[in-house]
């Protein structure tokens, strides 16, 4: 799905500049060393760069960071990109070598279960400071699958359509993300589907907790608008217990 949908990523979710501003202001005034895992193209990595952060950052999709080495080639600002399974920091990275880590645009619910969240979450305190801090966003998986929730939003961009929906066969275990690019120039139809974990608000804070973080705010986006049960998404932002 994910190399298919890397030439037009940037086009069908364009970086706002509130999610810039909140991560700086979890970050702390630069330098700080930032950790985004699940980069795509390295589009927040370079932002954040531009801003004077020493970041690194990984993607599991080689198309992705393809792109986002590309783009850092003759580059002043640029991150470290790596083609890295996110389940593997704690291997790679020297422990509390970060002052903060981000987990953004959904990319934790590709995570099959439970255990390899809170793996995941462990090998994330690893390589943090004490007190650092850790952003992870997610859809709110409570209410996708208390509604049944079928459709997502549209994208509709000036050269790319892209259709998403859910399937719930396998819920509460999983949810299957299905989706439909159109490439408008040429008519060709990319059809793709993945397995995702729908992990609850609850369940979440609870595995942060037992992981070694202690949670300072959830909120619904980047603007932080109070985050309710009936949201569509969230953003949690959370501190390595010392």
């Amino acid at each position: 799905m994910y190399s298919t949908l890397a030439a037009h990523y940037d086009e069908i979710f364009p970086l706002e500049e509130a999610k810039i501003d909140y991560v700086q202001k979890a970050a702390g005034g630069p330098p700080a060393w930032i950790l985004d895992l699940g980069c795509s193209t390295g589009s927040l990595a370079f932002a954040l760069s531009k801003r004077g952060y020493a970041v690194k950052a990984i993607d599991l999709d080689e198309e992705m960071i393809s792109i986002a080495q590309k783009r850092a080639w003759g580059s002043n600002h640029s991150p470290e990109f790596f083609v890295l399974d996110m389940m593997k920091v704690n291997r790679t990275f020297p422990k509390g070598s970060f002052d903060l880590a981000l987990c953004l645009g959904n990319t934790l619910v590709h995570l099959k279960n439970l255990k390899d969240i809170e793996d995941f979450f462990r090998s994330v305190a690893w390589v943090l400071k004490g007190g650092g801090r850790f952003i992870v966003q997610i859809l709110n998986y409570e209410m996708i699958g208390r509604t049944r929730m079928q459709k997502l939003p549209l994208i509709d961009r000036e050269k790319v359509r892209f259709e998403r929906w859910y399937e719930y066969d396998s819920y509460p275990t999983s949810v299957i993300f299905r989706t439909i690019l159109t490439e408008k120039e040429t008519g060709a139809r990319h059809e793709d589907s993945v397995a995702l974990f729908p992990l609850t608000v609850k369940e979440l804070e609870a595995s942060l907790d037992r992981c070694g973080f202690s949670v300072h705010e959830i909120v619904e986006d980047f603007q932080r608008t109070p985050f309710s049960t009936e949201n569509f998404s969230l953003v949690l932002s959370a501190c390595r217990k010392a």
